[in-house]
């Protein structure tokens, strides 16, 4: 029960009264042919469901704004996978602060530069590939997402223009999945004190062929931290000092750690007394 408005090379759509429930059936407005403008605007809705590649695969879509979401919002699958000519992406302050939850392949496989997507303040889950294989995508803002438990495999993997990540705020994080930040070939820092207040495990691959990578910053910080999956900075070939030290509770570091950091003059890793096991091909 929503609306389409299609004018020219543009589309609206736009949510029922307030006393139908608002649902957006998959697929919807998928491989749409010459729109090149598409505006959401759930104002009023009550827990809207945005169905599966609702624009998957449009291949003109150019412009894609987000006005609101009313009270609360659930993303399916593939919401704007795979839309090569999409370069702007625009979620209002009011749109972000109503969705709560993310699927697979949110925005995957976009030509995008840049995307603001700070204060989500009731996001709980982002779901495998959120904003993978973005080989434009050079800033990314997504700071204070404070109910934010759970990112999937490959959050921003393959993104080999990210220069910026601005994650501060994200104090209820548990688990970084697989492939968090791998192949960001561009990325000369990163600094996990941002999710410092619950962060438990850092899945495999986080920064495998970061290959520019200058500082990693932050790990001290992580007193909750359990885990280091494998290969975490495996090829950061311009690293060239790393600090693992005063986490209390790391029982475990991943095989091939820190290998082929071949710039790397100094690794600590102390005071760490519940550590218990260190994988092979550590450094």
């Amino acid at each position: 029960w929503w609306t389409v408005y299609v004018a020219a090379r543009s589309v609206s759509v736009v949510a029922p009264p307030p006393s139908v429930p608002c649902v957006v059936p998959d697929d919807a407005l998928s491989q749409m042919a010459n729109v090149q403008d598409a505006t959401i605007d759930f104002d009023g809705c009550r827990d809207a469901y945005v169905g599966e590649g609702t624009f998957a695969m449009c291949r003109d879509l150019r412009s894609l704004t987000v006005v609101s979401l009313g009270d609360t919002a659930t993303f399916a699958d593939g919401f704007a996978r795979h839309c090569d000519a999409l370069r702007r992406v625009e979620f209002s302050a009011r749109a972000r602060q109503g969705i709560r939850e993310i699927g697979w392949s949110f925005l995957a496989q976009l030509r995008l530069t840049e995307i603001d997507l700070s204060d989500m303040t009731e996001l709980t889950s982002i779901g495998m590939g959120f904003m993978s294989h973005c080989p434009e995508l050079r800033n990314v803002r997504m700071h204070n997402l404070p109910r934010l438990t759970t990112v999937d495999d490959s959050f921003l993997g393959y993104g080999a223009s990210l220069e910026v990540f601005d994650w501060a705020g994200w104090d209820s994080l548990t688990t970084t999945g697989p492939m968090f930040l791998c192949y960001a070939r561009a990325l000369r820092r990163i600094d996990f004190s941002a999710a410092a207040a619950s962060l438990q495990a850092i899945g495999e691959k986080t920064l495998i062929h970061c290959d520019k990578l200058e500082c990693v910053e932050g790990l001290t910080a992580l007193r909750h931290l359990r885990r280091i999956g494998d290969d975490f900075l495996f090829h950061a070939v311009t690293l060239t000092e790393l600090e693992v030290a005063g986490i209390p509770e790391l029982r475990w570091l991943g095989s091939q750690f820190a290998a082929e950091c071949w710039s790397l003059r100094r690794l600590a890793v102390r005071d760490t007394p519940q550590l218990q096991e260190v994988g092979r091909g550590f450094g």
